[in-house]
């Protein structure tokens, strides 16, 4: 968790091996993987696909396998690349050739497998692909019971959270699946604190599922703690940069904020999130402007909530930044009084809310780095300080 320093060490190996090696020489390009990942991990998209670049033409790939360890490991990080830039199919089948070699050269342990299936499965449900996502969904479970994992293994916990939503798109069930989804993953949740703590990070999608059931349900009050918990453990997490966990916590609370009645603070963790991912947009300018508007694709239905939000308050005008911003095309010269990275500008009462809760993070993070009280049976006091 100290990415200054791995990237400065990546950068002296890289550089020594350089002198005494050609460039497609395993001490060369291990290296540059290890930078190449830590741009991914640092969600800074365009620096990623620079860093890729000199590792394809040693890639033993053809498509659909790969030949060596350093192409699998380089395509696990691709996929992740691809999946965030919006290229779904991509970043499914770069993690399957990823997996397979892995697999079949015994290279990864059984943890790790169970990881990649839960991402294949991400993957396959993200491009529509329900029933192949729940083939892996159960394939995750039966490594699990194969390898002996334990129960609150995390990939488990998910998996078994994850599964019956799913199904009940394929065959919807009613309220009754959603209650029982919720029940499991407070459950599941309640295995996760007890085994690693208040601040682990696989929370986050145990109490994601557990905000989308309550979203579903049309029942705000349980999903808003689960959905404020979340928003807490992915602030608590290392680095500087908003991931991708903060920006869909932010927009669950906002939804289940708004569904309990309190549009205007729904409209305040809209324009938070939005503003993330705009942040996230101006790293991405130096990229191809396809790409851009891939990435733009994944968020487009975040940015309408926001605008049909600001809509139904009658702000008719920032309704119209909003919609100006999610256009594919130079949306920072497009709207009037935005900033240079083209973020929604906010009023004073927002600004205020903002930096309160801005501060809350501040400690939150500092609490989590100092590993203040972070297990036993009670929140920490930073932790539900925060909640409240």
């Amino acid at each position: 968790h100290r990415p200054t320093q791995a990237r400065a060490a990546a950068q002296q190996a890289l550089q020594r091996a350089r002198r005494w090696r050609p460039p497609g020489a395993a001490e060369v390009l291990w290296p540059r993987q290890a930078l190449f990942a830590q741009a991914v991990n640092a969600q800074h998209w365009a620096q990623a696909r620079q860093a890729l670049r000199p590792l394809l033409p040693y890639l033993d790939f053809d498509g659909h396998r790969c030949g060596d360890e350093l192409c699998a490991v380089v395509l696990t990080h691709r996929s992740m690349l691809h999946a965030a830039l919006g290229e779904t199919a991509l970043a499914y089948s770069t993690r399957l050739a990823s997996h397979r070699f892995l697999e079949q050269a015994g290279l990864r342990p059984p943890l790790q497998l169970a990881w990649d299936e839960l991402s294949l499965a991400h993957l396959a449900h993200a491009q529509g692909e329900t029933a192949l996502a729940l083939q892996w969904l159960d394939a995750v479970t039966q490594r699990a019971r194969q390898a002996g994992l334990p129960d609150d293994a995390p990939m488990v916990l998910q998996a078994r959270v994850l599964r019956p939503q799913w199904a009940d798109e394929l065959a919807p069930q009613g309220p009754a699946t959603w209650q029982a989804a919720r029940a499991q993953a407070l459950r599941d949740d309640a295995a996760a604190v007890a085994a690693r703590g208040w601040l682990d990070e696989d929370r986050e999608a145990l109490l994601s599922a557990c905000a989308r059931a309550s979203a579903r349900l049309d029942e705000p009050g349980p999903g808003l703690h689960c959905a404020a918990e979340a928003l807490a453990v992915a602030w608590s997490q290392p680095g500087d940069t908003p991931r991708l966990g903060e920006v869909y916590a932010l927009l669950e609370l906002g939804q289940l904020t708004r569904q309990a009645g309190a549009p205007a603070t729904a409209t305040l963790l809209g324009k938070w999130a939005l503003n993330a991912l705009q942040r996230q947009r101006a790293r991405l300018r130096a990229l191809p402007s396809e790409q851009q508007a891939r990435y733009l694709h994944l968020w487009q239905d975040s940015y309408q909530q926001l605008a049909d939000g600001l809509l139904d308050q009658h702000r008719l005008s920032e309704a119209e930044q909003v919609l100006a911003l999610a256009r594919d095309a130079e949306y920072h010269e497009l709207v009037r009084g935005a900033t240079d990275a083209g973020e929604l500008a906010l009023g004073p009462g927002e600004r205020q809310a903002l930096q309160a809760l801005q501060d809350w993070r501040a400690r939150l993070h500092g609490a989590a780095r100092s590993g203040v009280a972070l297990r036993g049976p009670g929140r920490p006091a930073v932790l539900r300080q925060t909640l409240d």
